[in-house]
């Protein structure tokens, strides 16, 4: 069969798909019925959605917000017992904690039979159709299921749209879009494009060798927020190799730039050969803007030299970071842009710091400062020109603004830019000690040997609190957070008994006990709530609060409550400074559909 047909028998089946659902849905008026559409691709779907608006104008739609994770309480609050003849329900493909709209789904399946007496589709890929099957069980028997297909010359064409969009993307973001940890495309594009080649592979289609590259480029990307580095590294270097023989100077910088992410991010998780990795990174970047250099886009230069920039400041290059800065400041006063300006002067602060000029350093340092002023975006760019104005002026005898500096640097996300913070927090304790505050010093010490361990920059913290870990996009989806060393230690079932003994309502006390040094505070803190965060109890989210500080308890116990409710959007504007005002709280979480779980860190700490 030629494409052309195949083409054509695909968009005939897809529309006969349409019309026999528009004729179930009539059969189903006012009883409650489930069909699953399942349908890959959001332009097909897209496609489809509005065809079947066309062919059955009753309908009513329903897009499911990515927080969401109640999708019942969702229809029956927009409906309001509204009588409809049909609903469809959008936007799954986005939701955010889909594992728990699926199984808080599950037992409530003749609550929906009773109170949706219409019938409902829900649009699904056959990705969420298989975590479906498995989430809510009972409620899948229900099913009847209508599949749509893309013909494998669209398919060809949706993934040239999408390859070209990547690298647009990149271009137009620079060596910004590292800074938040985050893809420039969303999961669902990169579960799109390998739904794509396995259909294509069915199909028996092979790609061209410009969109194989492409689609090796997209994979490395994934990788790479993944902590998959060597995929990362195998994809990007064969996409690169592709754009070195076409002579596609452009895209042969970016792939090289994302190379040097790459050995970045190994020097930053394995100190043994920090060194060699740093010069690889550092070899990379230059190798990239030599490429934009090279065909006059200095435009690109300008997004993308402050990467080479960070590394030559790592390896502490500081006549190559002179260069490099001053090169790289003319290029940002030419485009006007300010955070990268702000960068630029922090680095030549720097130098001029390690040249032993405190004064200009300071200078340098405070108008770094000045360019982040009306900048939205400033904390990603603070805490650089924060530190080393500090050090600036710890230098110069001014002490105590030092210290101010760097509190204020410490109340900044560390996620921002993990390597500077614990550089933030060495100096702060290093000024606490000086000082004689060594009770101070000694906390900053805990807590920067606990932000070295969540960023993955120590592989154990030794005494103190271990935390649960920060992951990146997907990192771990089957560990929801819980520290590595937790699960190496096989602590991991005594977690899991942990929470089926909360989930239980006979057990309304569960005691952990032990000798101190044991691990219990680490137990709790790095495993029971971070799994707490992604579990349900019957129908109930859950909501762990731990407390740790018994000095005015039932104040702390109050304002934990408060900040773990707006968290989840719930604004309470009654002090909770009582036990009867705590005590009503928690009836009403419960009415929110809130297990609300206190956990008493450190107990023994009430009494003594």
């Amino acid at each position: 069969m030629t494409q052309s047909s195949l083409s054509d028998t695909q968009q005939i089946d897809n529309e006969k798909a349409i019309e026999e659902l528009c004729f179930a849905l009539g059969l189903a008026r006012r009883t409650f019925r489930l069909h699953l559409a399942c349908c890959n691709y959001e332009s097909l779907r897209e496609e489809m959605v509005q065809k079947l608006r066309e062919q059955y104008p009753e309908i009513r739609e329903i897009v499911v917000s990515p927080s969401e994770t109640k999708l019942y309480s969702l229809i029956r609050e927009n409906l309001q017992d509204e009588s409809i003849p049909a609903l469809m329900v959008l936007g799954l493909e986005n939701v955010e904690n889909i594992d728990r709209l699926f199984r808080i789904m599950n037992p409530l399946r003749e609550e929906f039979r009773k109170n949706c007496s219409f019938p409902i589709i829900l649009w699904m890929s056959a990705r969420l159709i298989t975590q479906f099957i498995r989430l809510a069980p009972d409620f899948e028997s229900w099913t009847t299921r209508v599949r749509f297909e893309i013909a494998p010359d669209r398919l060809v064409q949706n993934l040239d749209e999408k390859a070209e969009l990547l690298f647009t993307r990149v271009t137009d973001f620079g060596d910004r879009h590292i800074i938040p940890n985050r893809l420039l495309f969303s999961q669902n594009h990169y579960l799109e494009i390998q739904a794509a080649l396995q259909d294509l592979e069915k199909y028996q289609q092979t790609l061209s060798p410009l969109l194989q590259a492409s689609i090796h480029f997209a994979h490395g990307r994934r990788a790479y927020f993944q902590n998959r580095l060597t995929e990362a590294l195998q994809n990007y270097q064969d996409s690169l190799q592709f754009w070195q023989e076409s002579d596609r100077k452009e895209r042969e910088g970016i792939v090289l730039f994302h190379i040097g992410l790459c050995y970045e991010r190994k020097a930053e998780r394995d100190r043994r050969q920090q060194e060699i990795y740093w010069q690889q990174a550092k070899d990379y970047f230059q190798q990239c803007i030599d490429c934009f250099d090279f065909v006059g886009r200095k435009d690109l230069t300008a997004k993308f030299i402050g990467q080479l920039g960070d590394v030559l400041r790592r390896l502490q290059d500081w006549s190559s970071l002179k260069t490099v800065a001053e090169k790289s400041r003319q290029l940002h006063e030419k485009y006007e842009n300010s955070l990268q300006l702000s960068r630029d002067s922090s680095f030549l602060a720097e130098v001029v710091f390690h040249e032993n000029e405190p004064n200009t350093a300071k200078e340098l340092a405070e108008k770094a400062l000045e360019f982040l002023e009306n900048e939205p975006e400033r904390e990603h760019y603070l805490l650089l020109p924060l530190l080393l104005l500090a050090r600036s002026q710890r230098q110069l005898g001014e002490v105590q603004a030092a210290i101010a500096n760097l509190e204020s640097a410490k109340a900044i996300d560390p996620a921002k830019n993990p390597p500077v913070y614990i550089d933030i927090l060495a100096e702060l304790r290093s000024l606490y000690y000086e000082e004689a505050r060594y009770l101070d010093a000694y906390k900053i010490k805990l807590e920067r040997r606990a932000i070295a361990y969540q960023f993955g920059f120590l592989a154990f913290i030794g005494a103190g609190r271990l935390q649960s870990s920060v992951q990146t996009i997907s990192e771990t989806e089957e560990e929801g957070g819980i520290a590595r060393e937790i699960l190496a230690s096989g602590r991991g079932q005594n977690i899991k008994h942990l929470i089926e003994r909360i989930s239980n309502t006979q057990h309304k006390l569960t005691v952990i006990y032990g000798q101190s040094g044991v691990g219990k505070s680490s137990l709790v803190n790095a495993g029971l709530v971070p799994s707490l965060q992604n579990q349900i109890i019957g129908t109930l989210d859950v909501l762990p609060i731990p407390l740790r500080v018994y000095t005015n308890w039932i104040d702390k116990l109050g304002q934990l409550l408060v900040e773990a409710l707006k968290k989840q959007g719930i604004f309470t504007s009654v002090a909770l400074n009582s036990v009867e005002k705590i005590v009503t709280e928690l009836e009403e979480n419960e009415k929110r559909d809130f297990q609300t779980v206190l956990i008493f860190d450190q107990f023994e700490e009430f009494f003594f």
